[in-house]
């Protein structure tokens, strides 16, 4: 699987169900975590510990975030790639303000799970374009 912000993002349902059940056993904490893909593009999700200094869920992909940068190293031993980022979020329209600025330069994706919907995952996939995030479709197969 490439990276290509034109064609939708589709996710196994097994991998989603993973994220999601890792967002809710962590409610109504904001956590984060990403997805690798390996050279035969299976997909592989990672909970991304978050350490005492990052006050919110963006901020586990800074650089000065150990956890991230180990998590990286660890990819990179397995020959596997960062494929999307994920986040959940309490407020969904703060994905659209200056808090996008803090999700990595990289090429990915990065998927959004909105905490502040009752009853309902919302999940959003975006790709960033130099300072903007971009919506993208995202599917469940």
């Amino acid at each position: 699987m490439s990276i290509d912000k034109n064609i939708p993002l589709i996710l196994p349902r097994t991998l989603v169900n993973k994220i999601i059940t890792y967002v809710q056993q962590n409610e109504p904490r904001q956590v984060c975590g990403l997805i690798s893909q390996n050279t035969h593009d299976k997909l592989f999700f990672y909970p991304l510990p978050v350490s005492p200094s990052v006050t919110n869920a963006t901020d586990c992909f800074e650089r000065s975030n150990t956890g991230f940068s180990k998590l990286q190293t660890e990819l990179k031993n397995k020959g596997e790639t960062l494929l999307a980022c994920i986040t959940s979020i309490t407020d969904r329209d703060k994905i659209r303000e200056g808090d996008n600025l803090r999700f990595l330069l990289e090429p990915c994706f990065y998927i959004v799970i909105s905490l502040n919907t009752k009853g309902v995952i919302d999940m959003q996939a975006y790709y960033r374009n130099a300072t903007t995030l971009e919506q993208i479709e995202l599917g469940i197969l």
